[in-house]
């Protein structure tokens, strides 16, 4: 999963991103686990975050909220 929006507080380099593909190659034996990313296809985010995100951040933000009971 891709970082949260308006998370980080230092940019470093890299931006939000969802692997949507590629080829990898994996070694899988006792005590090695390792996988090499030879092409990787990415799906660029918002860093202020994706239609869908700012909406639940608005409607978390509102005043609130769902009314329940206090103990």
């Amino acid at each position: 999963p891709p970082q949260p929006p308006l998370d980080t507080i230092h940019d470093g380099g890299l931006p939000r991103h969802v692997a949507t593909g590629g080829t990898a190659v994996s070694r899988e034996t006792r005590l090695d686990f390792r996988k090499e990313l030879h092409e990787l296809s990415v799906r660029w985010l918002a860093e202020a975050g994706e239609p869908v995100e700012r909406k639940a951040m608005d409607f978390h933000a509102k005043a609130g909220g769902y009314a329940t009971p206090t103990p």
